[in-house]
């Protein structure tokens, strides 16, 4: 299924729709030629604007800067502004005068920043989310996928869900950190452009990418308002859930189906995992976290949607429902540690499982049966498990997973005889699915 491919081929469409900002056109601008950007300064990132307080910020001085080949700030001339006594600034800038335009506070704790597109336009305004301790560390980030020249493949989105406020203050802290998180992140995209550009959703991979990859922009545009606005931490939650839904149902719009996109993000996380393992507990439990959110909040969709193709029973679709929301409340008070998250993903396996047994569709033992085999000495589990230790390259991530699904699909397949009120191809989604999670 995953042919290989190169990835300058994919480059020319995604530097339109990567790494962007909130866009506001009802708003105008203030001068002719120019992009308005509108955004705040939050100097306790743990709490959201309204509750901070931001006394000692009015009068900070914030300008926009491009980012150099080197990764290096440059300030664009007569961009300079000012904030308010709540923190807020709008600044005018020709996006014509970098390609990376990025927004830095010089707040006396230290500079704040916060990136937008190169895909901005003239006489529009713009909102960007807070410039914050978090934003700050995206941008230490983002500039050092500018500096290798991978600033094409990587999307905002990607970094908005890699890097959250635990992360952040380590990558604050410790100034290598940028560099390998960086790389992680081109690997996690990678792994993306290597499923789709192969022979995943009928051959339109390429066409799927790229109309989710707007879709996607779009959602980060609504997160980022979404952010500014946030009254308190639970806003903030409830917008960053808002974005991962979004971010999985753009890719199921654009054509792809729901398993296919479940498996391509769980490609995604092993890529991400399996780049900072040298890095600090701290961080790995952060994006396990946060990616393991991401991950569950995608197979939760997808075995729901096949449970419903599948032709099993209300009873059992309902079952599978709820043993999804189980998982993401797992997932969402866990520490991140990586017991914690594999715990959660085993229970929803076991969970889903028990499902399709009490199915009055199918014998119990036929379902125990194919689970079973799956998870045998040398079964398709056992094969997937001792291959993609350690693997972040995206095209042999793409043949193991291949080998794995086709494993899957042939053992379900094996046993049609006992599965003929059912859909085969449902039925294999959904152990191809929580095999893999678990």
């Amino acid at each position: 299924m995953f042919l290989k491919y190169k990835i300058g081929t994919i480059l020319s469409f995604i530097l339109i729709i990567g790494l962007a900002a909130c866009s506001d056109s009802s708003t105008g601008v203030s001068e002719d030629q120019e992009a308005t950007i509108h955004g705040s300064i939050e100097t306790n990132q743990s709490q959201a604007k309204a509750q901070t307080s931001n006394s000692n910020v009015e009068g900070t001085t914030v300008t926009a800067a491009r980012i150099t080949t080197d990764g290096s700030f440059e300030t664009i001339a007569g961009t300079e502004t000012e904030a308010n006594a709540s923190g807020e600034f709008s600044l005018q800038v020709d996006v014509n005068a970098a390609n990376q335009i990025v927004v830095i506070a010089e707040h006396s704790e230290g500079e704040l920043r916060g990136f937008i597109s190169a895909e901005i336009e003239n006489n529009q305004s713009y909102r960007l989310k807070p410039l914050n301790g978090e934003s700050t560390a995206e941008t230490a980030v983002f500039a050092e996928i500018v500096s290798v020249g991978n600033a094409d493949i990587v999307w905002k989105t990607d970094i908005e869900t890699v890097i959250r406020p635990e992360t952040a203050a380590e990558i604050n802290a410790e100034s290598s950190a940028s560099a390998d998180i960086a790389t992680a992140i081109t690997n996690y995209a990678e792994a993306r452009a290597e499923f789709f550009f192969a022979e995943a959703a009928d051959g339109d991979g390429e066409a799927i990418l790229e109309q989710s990859a707007d879709l996607i922009a779009e959602a980060q545009f609504e997160y980022e308002t979404n952010a500014e606005a946030a009254a308190d931490s639970e806003d903030l939650r409830a917008a960053f859930k808002s974005l991962i839904d979004a971010k999985i149902d753009a890719y199921t719009e654009a054509g792809a189906q729901a398993g296919e996109v479940a498996t391509m993000i769980h490609m995604q996380k092993n890529a991400l995992h399996n780049s900072i393992s040298n890095q600090s507990e701290e961080i790995q439990n952060s994006v396990r976290a946060s990616a393991s959110l991401y991950a569950a909040t995608a197979v939760d969709f997808a075995a729901q949607t096949n449970a419903e193709a599948s032709g099993m029973s209300e009873t059992t679709v309902s079952a599978i429902a709820d043993a999804g929301a189980d998982l993401k409340t797992e997932i969402e008070a866990s520490s991140g540690a990586s017991s914690e998250i594999e715990a959660a993903f085993e229970a929803y396996h076991e969970e889903v499982r028990t499902a399709m047994e009490n199915d009055s569709n199918v014998e119990a033992q036929v379902i125990v049966d194919i689970d079973a085999e799956i998870n045998s000495n040398g079964g398709a589990k056992f094969v997937f498990e001792n291959a993609i230790s350690g693997v972040i390259d995206a095209n042999l991530l793409g043949d193991i997973y291949t080998t794995f699904t086709s494993s899957v699909e042939s053992e379900v397949e094996s046993r049609s005889e006992d599965l003929v009120e059912l859909d085969l191809e449902a039925m294999a989604e959904i152990f191809i699915l929580i095999n893999l999670y678990s």
